[in-house]
């Protein structure tokens, strides 16, 4: 009953486990919740089995072969019914695009992504009435709203992302700076690497993990290669688009737990703050931030505003800090101002 399912992606971004979009699937039917016009970043693994999770795995391959194969398939796997992993030598068979070419048993995992450029609009829409009976014959590709949730990315990403914000860069403004004014138009990983070391960005700096030391390097290298899905070696404009997209994501996110707090708390965020704050202490670390805004009832991503909150990246926010809040207000938030703060990216 929604008439815009083409972007049905700003309300899929906000599931933040993979075990509630599965419950959805199972309820809904797994071809009937495909991602058919916006695909890009969905993780699956398909039980070949059952009948409509093999019609979606074979989707997914056809789109693939349409739009750029295999690259668009990121860490594919496939498995055995005795739990056997198949090396997959010669990678995915791209017969797999053909419904009854494909294995009716196993298990077939991959990540769809696909850079702008390569992307079929008219074979998205083909499948959508297909198999999704989904209204969207005279759709045209500048109608749908392309999203990126902030699920999606590596946490590094969305580290790039916060920089920009709190460095007062805009998504445009910060590609000309790495590509520089007279540029070609693309970002190499090293144009990335320097550019960012001119922007005094520290934010990547070697770091202690679970796993083990990760250095400057290979964070920076991570990046470059989710902003260039088609492993072409180069970033576009479009590629770096994706930011813009996480963005916007983002900033509506950061609205809404804004326009949460002035509904339970009122126009004054000082009082929000002591509703948060609850020891008095002055400042919250991430770990208490997370508990206490569950704790006044607020259940959407938080870690996005704890990051923007925390410039300094010192782990801590203060009432000071959290007053950078007091912008986001909406006009309906406001009882004493005409007129709406608009973010643009």
């Amino acid at each position: 009953r929604i008439v815009d399912m083409h972007n049905a992606k700003m309300f899929r971004v906000r599931f933040e486990s993979r075990e509630e979009v599965v419950r959805l699937q199972n309820r809904l039917g797994y071809a009937s919740f495909f991602p058919f016009l916006q695909p890009e970043n969905s993780r699956f693994e398909l039980d070949l089995s059952v009948f409509d999770q093999r019609l979606c795995a074979s989707m997914y391959v056809y789109l693939c072969s349409k739009e750029k194969f295999p690259q668009n398939l990121h860490d594919y796997g496939y498995r055995l019914p005795d739990g056997t992993k198949d090396p997959m030598p010669l990678g995915i068979p791209r017969s797999w695009g053909d419904f009854n070419a494909i294995p009716k048993q196993g298990y077939f995992r991959a990540t769809y992504r696909c850079a702008p450029e390569d992307r079929d609009f008219s074979v998205r829409k083909e499948m959508a009435i297909q198999y999704g009976f989904f209204d969207v014959e005279t759709l045209r590709e500048d109608e749908v709203a392309w999203w990126t949730g902030l699920m999606e990315p590596p946490e590094d990403v969305l580290g790039l992302l916060e920089f920009f914000i709190n460095s007062n860069y805009d998504i445009e403004r910060a590609f000309i700076e790495i590509d520089g004014v007279d540029g070609n138009g693309c970002i190499t990983l090293r144009e990335l690497t320097d550019g960012l070391e001119a922007m005094n960005c520290h934010k990547f700096d070697t770091k202690k993990t679970a796993k083990g030391v990760v250095t400057k390097e290979a964070r920076i290298d991570a990046i470059f290669r989710y902003l260039d899905p088609g492993g072409e070696g180069s970033v576009s404009r479009q590629e770096w688009s994706i930011l813009d997209q996480l963005w916007k994501e983002f900033d509506l996110s950061i609205k809404e737990f804004v326009h949460f707090l002035t509904l339970s708390f009122g126009d004054d965020l000082a009082d929000a703050w002591k509703a948060l704050d609850d020891d008095g202490n002055g400042e919250l670390n991430e770990e208490e931030w997370l508990e206490a805004v569950v704790s006044v009832g607020y259940f959407g991503p938080a870690r996005v505003v704890f990051a923007l909150l925390d410039r300094s990246d010192d782990g801590l926010i203060s009432q000071a800090e959290f007053q950078v809040l007091e912008s986001y207000k909406s006009v309906e938030d406001h009882s004493d101002t005409n007129s709406e703060v608009i973010h643009e990216p």
